[in-house]
């Protein structure tokens, strides 16, 4: 499934949470906050969701879950050595994304 683009996404969506912030907030400025906060955290996630799968998994289980190598490998079906590889593979993809996003 094609992923739309998180600009695009904001770009359609803006107002909405805007508006929705808004009536919870009852203030235009922490509105305005609140929803760049969200966004910054969804950017995160967005991004996050573009790896692959077992890539994806292992930098959740090791950074989120904070499970060392071994018990990762177990729940992945692989060896320590691959989830070394594939959080090293993740984290450089993620890096370079990031570096490209910021450099726009």
């Amino acid at each position: 499934m094609d992923r739309p683009d998180f600009d695009d996404w904001v770009a359609q969506r803006g107002a909405a949470l805007l508006r929705f912030a808004y009536l919870v907030t009852r203030d235009h400025g922490r509105a305005e906050e609140a929803v760049q906060d969200a966004l910054l955290s969804t950017y995160s996630r967005w991004k996050r969701a573009t790896l692959p799968t077992k890539q994806r998994a292992a930098v959740v289980l090791r950074y989120y879950e904070d499970l060392p190598d071994a018990d990762i490998a177990v729940i992945l079906g692989c060896s320590p050595a691959t989830v070394r590889s594939q959080i090293h593979r993740a984290l450089a993809s993620l890096r370079e994304t990031l570096t490209e996003e910021v450099n726009r």
